[in-house]
């Protein structure tokens, strides 16, 4: 990235607010400063939308966004890339200074920025850029959808009014409104968020279909390991109600995490708090146990901060990776 005259890159694993960038100063040494302090730095201080003060310098090109973009656009092409086709999806983050990885399951995308939301195992939630963290996903990494279309001239203009009269200049006032603003705004013509890809079914449904309780609730008992979405694509419904009316009642459900057997999945909304049948069949619930989101403790003694500094020291790191029989930094 750059602003000004400075160059820089954006440092991985920041969130929302708390955006690093790494630079070279005068002298040859790095320095890491916010994303905000970098923008102060370059001269556009005042601007405080460091978003678009910062401007992307590198060589790849993700849709429409091309060197010299500002990086806000840069940040909202590449979370396009994906959009919401990802929501629902298991993943693992790593936390900056921290080599664990922690799952999380991504529940929202903003189109307008670019950022999806992601929820930890212990029900954390943020909002972060997926290109600025090191990620893991179970699944196999998502693939990138293809840009959306633009509408063209014609059917960006298609029912414009003329502002101006056939005879005449003046102001024209369009038909049912008052001062001449123009047809009123009709949410119902806003454009929706592209659904994510279907999964094709791959033949009938492994488990079972019931109905439950005297009000006639719709419910489906899963297979040995079947997904939720597995499961949608071969009933022909679609994953995200089942995913949203069954997760109050199966913890830790997600898209593709594999279930026990006789695992109920609501295929009607049900009412949270209401009192609903008992499931027919024993048994049930999440077949895999993901690690839960648990934040380090901080040092309390001068003796743990001073143990705590020498562990995170570079010799350390090496040996232990060595140890365990890691790939070193180069691999």
């Amino acid at each position: 990235v750059q602003c000004g005259e400075l160059v820089g890159s954006l440092v991985p694993g920041g969130k929302r607010g708390d955006e690093q960038v790494k630079y070279t100063k005068d002298d040859g040494s790095s320095s890491t400063v916010p994303a905000t302090e970098f923008e102060r730095l370059g001269g556009r201080g005042s601007t405080r939308k460091w978003r678009q003060s910062l401007r992307y310098v590198g060589d790849d090109a993700v849709g429409s966004a091309e060197s010299g973009v500002p990086v806000g656009r840069f940040l909202r092409e590449i979370g396009a890339a994906w959009r919401d086709s990802v929501v629902g999806r298991a993943m693992e983050v790593s936390v900056p200074n921290d080599e664990r990885f922690y799952a999380a399951e991504v529940t929202g995308y903003k189109a307008d920025s670019g950022e999806h939301e992601i929820m930890y195992a212990d029900g954390n939630r943020d909002w972060i850029y997926l290109c600025l963290q090191t990620t893991r996903w179970p699944d196999g990494v998502p693939p990138r959808l293809a840009p959306e279309a633009k509408p063209t001239a014609a059917q960006a203009g298609e029912g414009a009014v003329n502002p101006k009269r056939s005879s005449g200049g003046g102001k024209s006032k369009s038909k049912g409104t008052k001062g001449g603003r123009g047809l009123r705004f009709d949410p119902s013509q806003m454009a929706r968020a592209e659904a994510p890809e279907p999964t094709q079914p791959t033949g009938p449904p492994r488990g079972e279909q019931a109905v439950e309780g005297s009000d006639g609730l719709r419910a489906y008992y899963t297979a040995d390991n079947e997904t939720l979405d597995e499961a949608c694509a071969n009933l022909k419904c679609d994953f995200r109600d089942v995913l949203a009316w069954s997760r109050p009642f199966v913890p830790g459900l997600t898209r593709h995490v594999k279930l026990k057997e006789n695992t109920r999945l609501w295929l009607q909304e049900v009412e949270v708090g209401v009192e609903v049948p008992p499931p027919r069949r024993e048994g049930g619930g999440v077949a895999e146990v993901r690690t839960p989101f648990v934040p380090p403790a901080p040092p309390t003694t001068e003796g743990d901060i001073a143990e705590a500094m020498a562990a995170d020291s570079p010799n350390q790191i090496g040996e232990k990776r060595k140890a365990e029989g890691e790939a070193g930094d180069g691999d």
